[in-house]
């Protein structure tokens, strides 16, 4: 600990070390956090409109998961309907089967789960994922789709007892499936993966960086890029890549 005190002196007295912290360096955090942040963008797969209720959905679920408040019943999971994969933060919605107007707004969870706490009635339930389409046979009215090949939509019907909540996977069509004989998706492949691992190493990087800028100038600003960078970190890590990518049966 005296070495590391004796270090942080004499980084806080050099000149060019603190002239570099507080201008260059900025530019170099601030560079890797877009990258990680719009790589974590492209990685979620959402229309845009759905991006907005995602952070308070984050928040709510770690409240939950630290038992601070009541958990949703699990009505089932988001799976892909070719391998049965779960399928993370997908948008989920619950719609009037009058006005299709929607009531509730979820996402499923890392382990593919959703559920809501809603009114005795009926309602459509939508599913919606970028790389995704609509079974035309499943097809409700056509009830406000934002495009065909983005959403899975059923009707519901919610009991005024708790036990009689619905029990459904929802199954998104995937709009190409993956052959891994084809070396053009096999190129895609390797190639979508790499610039995901990469968004993850220019988060840890900026997190390294703003963490030791902050120790040396404890600014502030280094201070939120350390915060921001962590919480990037903790969606990517947490919420999308799972370690539960295996089968689920339905009746799981």
């Amino acid at each position: 600990m005296e070495k590391l005190a004796a270090y942080l002196e004499w980084a806080r007295q050099n000149q060019i070390l603190t002239e570099f912290i507080e201008g260059e360096l900025v530019i170099w955090i601030l560079v890797s956090l877009l990258f990680g942040f719009f790589v974590l963008i492209t990685e979620l797969r959402l229309p845009l409109e759905y991006y907005w209720n995602l952070p308070s959905y984050i928040f709510i679920s770690g409240l939950r998961n630290l038992k601070l408040i009541r958990k949703k019943p699990v009505w089932g999971y988001c799976l892909d309907r070719e391998n049965k994969n779960i399928i993370p933060v997908a948008a989920i919605e619950l719609i009037d089967i009058n006005t299709k107007k929607t009531v509730q707004l979820t996402y499923s969870n890392r382990l593919g789960q959703y559920g809501f706490t809603a009114p005795a009635g009926q309602y459509y339930v939508r599913a919606v994922k970028n790389y995704y389409l609509l079974p035309s046979i499943l097809d409700p009215e056509n009830i406000q789709l934002i495009e065909i090949r983005e959403s899975y939509s059923l009707p519901v019907k919610i009991g005024s007892a708790p036990e009689t909540a619905p029990q459904i996977n929802l199954e998104l069509q995937p709009v190409e499936n993956f052959d891994p004989k084809d070396p053009i998706h096999l190129t895609r492949h390797y190639l979508k993966n790499f610039i995901f691992a990469l968004g993850n190493g220019f988060l840890g990087l900026a997190i390294a960086l703003s963490f030791f800028a902050w120790a040396i100038v404890q600014s502030i600003l280094y201070g939120l890029f350390l915060t921001v960078g962590i919480i990037l970190l903790f969606i990517k890590i947490y919420v999308l890549e799972t370690v539960s990518q295996a089968i689920i049966n339905h009746g799981h």
